[in-house]
Parts: structure tokens; sequence; C-alpha cells
């Protein structure tokens, strides 16, 4: 798979100069942030972060981000749980665009580039999105998302490129992965009861609610953990999360720990 993304983005760059700059890194965001419930769609964002180290414009037009293929492939314990709809990839990024859904583990596959209207000037830039829906039937559990292939920047007179799997005259890509929690709504249990056997996770409950959650999540609260973060504008829910972990989230938590399972 890697193999034909990287013939993909060779056709797309026609070269590749050396490696000067100083990073690029594909992220992952979610439109529900890292929690999701069994039935949701949400918009999955695939997005890329570059530096040019001061870099101008060259034979290939103004410097910046120029192309992209790769996959996004899910792992974890809900893998079964998820499917994608085809993604669209971002306006800027319209010359040779592909996409289609792919085999599991790849739930979608994308590339993209500018043809020859030279380097996009945003940082980061939007490469492609999906939505993604979560089975109905989903057990509370987890799944990551993660993207695989290449990206390619216009620097002065040269066409850069960073990969998965790097070649020569190619630098290293950095990945950010995006875990998504799995967690029916409904209350104390579904909220509270985040340990079994030891082991400190959302979606991992054994049925009852002791210490031994209430220990869990303050330990996720006080680093600031994905799963700690369960409120946003005052409700209190699973999957609500606004990005922050506050005092609000510990309230909510408490809530949902006093009240036990029915």
């Amino acid at each position: 798979m890697i193999n034909r993304i990287a013939l993909a983005v060779a056709a797309l760059a026609c070269s590749a100069g050396a490696a000067l700059a100083q990073s690029a890194t594909v992220s992952i965001s979610s439109s529900a942030g890292t929690m999701v419930a069994p039935g949701d769609t949400v918009t999955v964002t695939v997005s890329a972060d570059y530096d040019l180290a001061g870099a101008g414009s060259g034979v290939f037009g103004a410097a910046g981000f120029y192309g992209f293929g790769g996959d996004v492939a899910v792992s974890g314990l809900n893998v079964a749980d998820a499917s994608a709809a085809t993604a669209a990839t971002s306006a800027n990024l319209l010359s040779g665009a592909v996409a289609s859904t792919g085999a599991s583990p790849d739930l979608v596959r994308a590339a993209a580039g500018r043809g020859l209207n030279g380097g996009l000037a945003a940082n980061p830039a939007e490469l492609f999105s999906f939505n993604l829906t979560i089975d109905p039937a989903a057990a509370d559990g987890s799944l990551t998302l993660e993207f695989t292939g290449a990206v390619v920047l216009v620097r002065g007179d040269d066409l850069e490129t960073f990969s998965s799997t790097p070649g020569p005259n190619q630098s290293g890509l950095t990945s950010n992965a995006l875990t998504l929690t799995i967690m029916s709504t409904g209350g104390g249990c579904a909220l509270a009861d985040i340990t079994a056997t030891g082991a400190c996770d959302a979606g991992n409950g054994d049925g009852l609610i002791d210490l031994s959650d209430f220990s869990c999540y303050l330990t996720q609260w006080s680093s600031q953990a994905p799963i700690a973060d369960i409120t946003s504008t005052g409700v209190c829910e699973p999957g609500n999360g606004d990005g922050l972990v506050n005092l609000s989230d510990f309230s909510c938590y408490l809530t949902e720990w006093s009240a036990g399972c029915p």
C-alpha cells in the first residue's frame, strides 16, 4: 500500500528535492473531539503542518504546501464498529484529486495536489475530510485513526517530499494519530465505570462504580488526559467535551460517580 502511495506522490510531484525543511506533520481531528457514542457520525479532518525553513518561491511557483497521497487506517478494539464515507479533498487541492473508501484497516484513501498553481500558503493546510460513523450496536471502547502516506512541499526550486516510509532524498513524516473513545450515554454507569482488572481506560468498565474508578478519573483529570474532558457549555454527558479539562469536568464526574449503577 505504501509503495503505491509513494508512486502516486512521485507522479504528483514530478521530482523531490533534498530534504531541507525542518519538519512536516499530519494530524487528525474530529468534530466531536475525542469522545463519541454508538450511532454517532462525526466529521474527521486531516491536516498538515509544515516548516519551510525560510524558503521562497521558485520554478514551481510560490512556496508552501503542494500535495499529498495516503490512507487513514483504523486500529484498536472497536475496528469493526467504524465505517467511513468517501473523503472530500480540500478545495485548494483539486489537481489530480482522487478519493475512495478502502478495505479494513484502511478506512479511506485520497490524493490531490496544486498542479501549476504553486504552493499553498495556508499552514496548517487541510488535506481532506470524511464522515466517520460508529455502529449503533458498538460496545464501549476505543479506536485510533492514523494517516500513512506522503506530503509534498514547494521550497524554492525544489519539491520536497515527507513520507511515512521515506526513500532517497525524502524526509520522515510525523503523524499525530487520533484516538476516539466510544462511550454510550445514559448516566453514571456509562460515564463513571472506567476500570476493570486494574486497568484505567474509558470503555473498560466492570459493572461496578467504586474507588478504583474515582482514582482512575482523578489520575486522568490531573494529567489533562482526553478521557477526562466530559463537559461542554455546562452539560454533563459522555462525548460532549469542549477541549478543556477543568473543574466542570471533575464536578460532572463526581455527580455521575455518586449516582452509581442502577
